[in-house]
């Protein structure tokens, strides 16, 4: 479904891009852990199980390598801001900072929305 008008074995261009780095491996893995928690998850697991809820396009996708098409991209976009304040607030009363790499992705997730572009992770 991620990358469901992408067909494999082909290759594709771009005429414009942006790109940004969450930060490590680890790092990556214990925010999305973060996020579910701020969404109502026991854990990731429980996503990957099927549960369904905010953001479950992003916490059941790949944590290292994949494509985003344009249609979840938009998805998501709307979850992020929708639930921007929550986070903020979230993260504030936790003291944690990861307000900025939810900010960033709720930026490239528009981005490509409005652009008819994916969104690309990479390892």
């Amino acid at each position: 479904k991620h990358s469901a008008e992408l067909f494999p074995g082909c290759y594709y261009g771009y005429s414009m891009y942006d790109s940004f780095t969450v930060g490590s491996y680890f790092y990556y893995d214990y925010w999305r852990k973060a996020l579910a928690r701020m969404m109502g998850y026991a854990s990731l697991e429980e996503c990957w199980n099927g549960k369904k809820g905010p953001f479950e396009l992003l916490l059941n996708f790949s944590d290292c390598k994949g494509v985003i098409n344009t249609e979840c991209c938009a998805i998501l976009a709307d979850e992020f801001e929708e639930w921007s304040d929550y986070v903020q607030n979230y993260c504030n009363a936790q003291k944690w900072m990861y307000f900025s790499t939810y900010a960033q992705l709720t930026k490239r997730f528009r981005w490509a929305e409005q652009t008819n572009g994916v969104v690309v992770f990479t390892h």
